[in-house]
């Protein structure tokens, strides 16, 4: 995968999750976004516990995490070292134009800095090789307003 630690790319934050308690979950894959913010409502619910306003963008993703569901997030936000955002709301993944370093110094890796807006259809390009964003205006203005939301909002959930 394209990136890495700290990078807008999925490589940065892309993350195999197991799950695993006998008797209770059966063998089974899942394309589900969570993201382990989650835990802390996820848990919650399993223990009857009320977070009342702590955690306030943790989702309860419990039945994903039991394997009851397989429908996870519908959004998450992210941010790389240079405070530059992006949002995978379902299939898509759009990357926020920001200047600075494309490529982080001491790691070589890819950061995904660009002054142009970045798409990525994550059904067919899971490596993110193919920025779509000039294709597809109208996604890249929705979901840049969306982080502009999020960002001036006082927690992440919708």
């Amino acid at each position: 995968m394209r990136g890495g630690k700290y990078s807008k790319f999925d490589g940065g934050t892309r993350v195999p999750f197991i799950v695993s308690w006998a008797s209770h979950i059966k063998p089974q894959t899942s394309s589900a976004i969570v993201s382990q913010v989650d835990f802390m409502a996820s848990f919650a619910s399993m223990l009857n516990v009320d977070l009342g306003d702590w955690a306030p963008d943790s989702l309860n993703m419990l039945d994903v995490f039991l394997g009851k569901s397989h429908t996870g997030r519908k959004e998450i936000l992210g941010e790389d070292i240079n405070k530059s955002h992006f949002l995978r709301q379902g299939k898509w993944t759009y990357l926020q134009p920001k200047k600075g370093p494309a490529v982080n110094y001491y790691t070589d890796i890819e950061l995904g800095s660009s002054l142009d807006p970045q798409l990525y259809n994550m059904e067919y390009d899971i490596g993110q090789c193919e920025n779509v964003a000039q294709l597809h205006l109208d996604i890249v203005e929705k979901m840049d307003k969306r982080i502009e939301e999020i960002k001036a909002g006082k927690y992440t959930r919708i």
